[in-house]
C-alpha cells in the first residue's frame, strides 16, 4: 500500500549556507539539538537509542527536558505495513504537540539503491519511495538515504551511474512531496564513499540534493569530518553526529572517541549550518566497558552533557 505523496500544508524554511565574503566570520549561533530513534522490534538494533516496540511514545516527552527538540527516526522496513504507517503518522502529531519536531526520517540502509541486480534495484527504489511518502504524511522536513552499498573498484564507476539514476528519481520524488532529500557520506570501499566520493555524485544530481554529513563516517573515511565539510558544505541539510577511534565506525557518544570536536563546529560555523545538532549515538558502552546497552535516559543525559561541551555557551536551546 502507498500513501499519496501529498507536502504538509506548512512547512518551516529549509536550511540554506549562507554566503561568506569579504573575510566575514561567521560564529555558529544557537543551534537546536537532535537525536535519532531507531524503532525496531529487534533488541539490538542499528545506531540511535533503540525503542522497540511503541516504546518510543513513553520517552518522546522527556527530550525537551533534555534540550532534544527534534527527532530523526529510522522505522524498520517490517512495520510498513498500514496499521504501523497509521500509528506513525499520529505518533508525529503527537510529538509535536509534545515540543518535538520530526527533523528527518532514515530511508532503510538495507535497500541498495545502486544493486547491478534490476529487481532488486527496483525494489530498493520502491521502498525508498515509500519511505517518503511516510515522512510526507508524518510532516518530516528531510529523507536521508544511502548512495549505495559495498563495492569493489571494477565496479564503481558502473555503480555510481547507477545510483545517480536512482537518486536523481528519488530527488524528484521528495520535490513533489515537499521534501528534501539529504544523501549520506559513506564508509569506506561504498558507493559514495567519503568527502570525494559523495561530492562527485552530488555534482551529477539536480542543485537541490543535498547532504546529510556523518561525522563518524568522515572520520574514519576523510580523516576528519572537517575535511568532508570542506568538500561538502554548501550542499549541506543535516547531520549524523557520533565519535570514533577512526579506525571504525562504533556510533559512539562525542568525546568518547577521537573526533576533534572544535574543528569540526568551526566548519559548521564556516559552512553556515543553521540546522539541527542531530546525534547518531548507539547505546552501546564505549570499549573496554561493559557489554550490554545503556537505558535510553542514561544516553539523553549523557548526549545532553555532550552537547553542551561541543556546542557554543547556549547554543542547543531551541532557535
Amino acid at each position: 500500500l502507498r500513501l499519496r505523496l501529498e507536502p504538509p500544508a506548512l512547512r518551516p524554511a529549509l536550511h540554506r549556507p549562507a554566503s561568506l565574503g569579504g573575510g566575514e566570520q561567521r560564529i555558529l549561533g544557537v543551534m537546536r539539538r537532535g537525536i535519532l530513534l531507531d524503532h525496531q522490534r529487534v533488541s539490538d538494533g542499528g545506531p540511535g537509542i533503540n525503542l522497540g516496540d511503541k516504546s518510543v511514545l513513553a520517552l518522546v516527552p522527556k527530550l525537551p527536558q533534555f534540550g532534544f527538540t527534534h527527532i530523526e527516526v529510522f522505522l524498520d522496513p517490517a512495520l510498513y505495513d498500514r496499521a504501523e504507517r497509521d500509528w506513525f503518522v499520529r505518533f508525529a502529531v503527537r510529538a509535536r504537540d509534545q515540543g518535538v519536531d520530526l527533523w528527518s526520517m532514515h530511508a532503510p540502509f538495507s535497500l541498495d539503491i545502486s544493486s547491478a541486480d534490476a529487481a532488486a534495484r527496483d525494489r530498493a527504489i520502491a521502498g525508498i519511495e515509500s519511505t517518503i511518502g511516510l515522512a510526507a504524511q508524518a510532516g518530516a522536513r528531510f529523507v536521508i538515504v544511502h548512495p549505495g552499498s559495498l563495492v569493489t573498484p571494477a565496479d564503481l564507476e558502473a555503480r555510481a551511474d547507477t545510483s545517480v539514476a536512482a537518486l536523481t528519481r528519488l530527488n524528484a520524488c521528495c520535490r513533489n512531496a515537499g521534501l528534501r532529500m539529504a544523501v549520506e557520506n559513506m564508509l569506506p570501499a561504498h558507493v559514495g564513499e567519503g568527502g570525494p566520493g559523495l561530492r562527485a555524485l552530488l555534482d551529477r544530481l539536480p542543485h537541490d540534493a543535498g547532504v546529510c554529513l556523518d561525522s563518524g563516517h568522515a572520520h574514519v573515511t576523510d580523516g576528519s569530518p572537517a575535511a568532508a565539510l570542506k568538500l561538502l558544505g554548501e550542499r549541506l541539510y543535516t547531520l549524523h553526529v557520533h565519535d570514533n577511534d577512526g579506525a571504525s565506525d562504533q556510533h559512539l557518544m562525542p568525546g568518547e572517541g577521537k573526533v576533534r570536536w572544535d574543528e569540526y563546529v568551526a566548519g559548521l560555523a564556516a559552512a553556515g549550518f543553521e540546522g539541527v545538532f542531530n546525534l547518531e549515538v548507539g547505546g552501546r558502552y564505549p570499549p573496554p566497558g561493559p557489554q550490554g546497552r545503556r537505558p535510553p535516559l542514561e544516553i539523553l543525559e549523557l548526549a545532553r552533557a555532550a552537547c553542551d561541551r561541543i556546542l557554543p555557551p547556549g547554543g542547543g536551546t531551541p532557535a
